[in-house]
C-alpha cells in the first residue's frame, strides 16, 4: 500500500519519455545518413551511439521510477498497537464568515492569516488529537478528533467563505457541535479537564447564545481559547465572483460600504467565560507559541491510549536504489575518447 498513491500518476510520463527517446534516435539516424553511406550506418551507430545511449536511458528511467515510488511512500501494515497520546485534545473552530475576507492585516485577508496561523498551531500539536469545525451563520464538523494531521492540514488549507450558505457568525452553533464532537470522539476520561476549544475569529457575532453555550462547555471541563484576527480600524468587505475575482465591496441599503471591525470585547468575554485566554494575532508575532504553551499547561500530565495501525515505511530503500542508479548513470557518462578509439579501429568503407 502507498501513503500517497496520487504520485503514482507520474508513472504515466515513462511511456512519454520512451517515445521521445525513440524519436530522438531516429532523428540521429537521419542526420547520420546525410553524411555516411547506408552500408556503413549500422557499423558507425553500433560503435558510437546505440549500446551506451540505450543503457543510459534505461538507467535514467530506473532513477525516475524509484523516485516516484519513494514519493508515493510504500508501506506495509502491521497489527494494531496501543499508542499513548499525551497532552490535551483540541477542537479548532475557524470563522469563515464574509467579514473574514477583509484585507486589514498587512494587505492580507483575515481568513488567509488565520489559516496560516492555525496551520502553525497544528504543526506544534504533533502527537495530540485535533479536530476542526468551520462556522459562519451555521457550523460544520470538518474533521473529528484525529492524529492524522496531514489530512487535517489539507482541510484547513481548503477553508473558504463559500462553504456555508447561511451567512453571519454563529458562535453558539460552533460551540454546540464542538461539545458534541469532544464528548463523542474523546479518548480521555469524562472527568478529565484536558479538553480545549480554540476559536479563531474577528469577533463579530450575530447571535446572542454564544456565552450561554460557552458556559455549558465550561461545565463539561472544556477550556476555551480565543484568537482574534483583524484591526480596530477594520476595512470594507470584498465581494468575489464565481471565478474568485474581486468585483466590488459589500454595501448597506443606502449604498454605503459596510465596514467590518475587529470586535475584541466579544472574544474576551468568550475566553473569560470559557476559563481560557484571549490572544490578538498579529503578522510576524509569536502568538501561536503562547497559545501552544497554554494548551500544554492544560494537558500537563494527561495521557490517553488509542489503537492504531502502525505502518512500516519502505520509501528510504527506494530512494537508496534511485541514488544507486543515478550514480551508475553519471559514472557511465559519454566516453567519447573510447568511442573514437573504437571508431578508428574500424577499417571498412565510409
Amino acid at each position: 500500500m502507498f501513503a500517497h498513491p496520487e504520485y503514482l500518476y507520474l508513472l504515466l510520463f515513462i511511456p512519454v519519455f520512451f517515445i521521445f527517446f525513440i524519436s530522438r534516435l531516429k532523428s540521429n539516424d537521419r542526420l547520420l545518413r546525410s553524411y555516411i553511406k547506408e552500408s556503413c550506418l549500422k557499423v558507425v551507430v553500433g560503435f558510437v551511439y546505440r549500446k551506451r545511449q540505450v543503457f543510459r536511458f534505461f538507467i535514467l528511467l530506473m532513477v525516475f521510477l524509484f523516485l516516484i515510488l519513494a514519493l508515493a511512500r510504500p508501506q506495509s501494515r502491521k497489527e494494531k498497537q496501543e499508542i499513548e497520546i499525551k497532552g490535551a485534545e483540541v477542537m479548532i473552530l475557524a470563522d469563515v464568515s464574509k467579514s473574514m475576507l477583509v484585507e486589514d492585516m498587512g494587505g492580507f485577508s483575515r481568513l488567509n492569516v488565520m489559516k496560516k496561523e492555525l496551520d502553525k498551531l497544528v504543526n506544534k500539536l504533533a502527537g495530540q488529537r485535533v479536530g476542526l469545525i468551520s462556522f459562519s451563520g451555521s457550523a460544520v464538523l470538518i474533521s473529528p478528533l484525529t492524529l492524522d494531521h496531514s489530512a487535517l492540514k489539507l482541510f484547513l488549507k481548503s477553508l473558504s467563505h463559500r462553504e456555508h450558505t447561511v451567512q453571519g457568525t454563529d458562535f453558539g452553533s460552533a460551540f454546540r457541535i464542538a461539545g458534541q464532537a469532544l464528548k463523542r470522539g474523546s479518548a480521555l476520561d469524562p472527568a478529565s479537564s484536558a479538553r480545549v476549544v480554540v476559536v479563531a475569529s474577528d469577533g463579530e457575532d450575530n447571535e446572542a447564545q454564544a456565552l450561554r453555550i460557552a458556559k455549558e462547555l465550561t461545565s463539561q471541563k472544556v477550556r476555551i481559547f480565543a484568537l482574534g484576527f483583524g484591526t480596530r480600524q477594520g476595512g470594507m468587505i470584498p465581494v468575489y465572483d464565481k471565478q474568485g475575482n474581486k468585483v466590488s465591496y459589500k454595501k448597506d441599503r443606502e449604498g454605503n460600504p459596510v465596514i467590518s471591525r475587529f470586535d475584541e470585547s466579544h472574544l474576551k468575554k468568550i475566553a473569560h467565560t470559557g476559563q481560557g485566554a484571549f490572544y490578538t494575532v498579529s503578522l510576524g508575532g509569536d502568538t501561536i507559541n503562547r497559545v501552544y504553551k497554554d494548551i500544554q499547561r492544560v494537558g500537563k500530565d494527561m495521557s490517553s491510549y488509542e489503537l492504531r495501525n502502525v505502518h512500516k515505511e519502505w520509501y528510504q530503500y527506494f530512494v537508496f536504489i534511485a541514488i544507486l542508479f543515478g550514480f551508475i548513470y553519471f559514472l557511465m557518462g559519454e566516453k567519447k575518447r573510447g568511442d573514437l578509439k573504437e571508431w578508428h579501429s574500424y577499417t571498412g568503407p565510409v
